[in-house]
């Protein structure tokens, strides 16, 4: 939203700042680049990771990148050659993310279910049998505790969420 509050001065526009709406669309326009990136790079050989722990230390990664007011790291994100060949981790399956005509969970449950057996062996194959976990027991894990609670304040601190 930097750049639009620069356009707005060019202009002698006063921009109305701290929308979450204008948050939403920064953060999906970010991720919709970010995905574009990923799919050109995995297109011609490199692999890519996303690193959302960024966020663990945001205003660190917001010093060290001189961000502006009204700019905050989404994620980062690796680019280079793999040097090795690693197994792709699962996903969800196609019916549980992408519902058409009506929103349909009717039968997620069954296939959650079977693709947390999958994960599980993902990560038995992965780790050496060190890790037993599904996807469903890590989301419940993940959401009984609130995490990375110094965001907010810093999203408003950067011009974000106040209205």
């Amino acid at each position: 939203m930097h750049r639009h509050q620069q356009m707005c001065e060019l202009h002698q526009s006063e921009m109305l700042s701290g929308f979450t709406e204008q948050f939403i669309t920064a953060t999906v326009d970010c991720a919709l680049f970010a995905q574009n990136t990923a799919i050109a790079a995995e297109s011609i050989g490199l692999g890519i990771v996303y690193i959302g722990g960024l966020r663990n230390q945001i205003a660190r990664v917001t010093e060290l990148l001189e961000l502006p007011h009204l700019v905050y790291p989404v994620f980062g994100m690796c680019l280079g050659y793999p040097d090795q060949n690693p197994e792709v981790k699962p996903r969800l399956p196609l019916s549980v993310i992408f519902k058409q005509d009506r929103y349909d969970d009717s039968d997620d449950l069954n296939a959650i279910q079977s693709y947390d057996k999958e994960v599980d062996q993902y990560y038995q194959t992965r780790t050496g049998g060190n890790k037993s976990m599904g996807w469903s027991d890590q989301i419940a894990g993940m959401l009984v505790k609130e995490a990375r609670p110094h965001m907010l304040d810093y999203l408003k601190g950067q011009g974000f969420l106040k209205r």
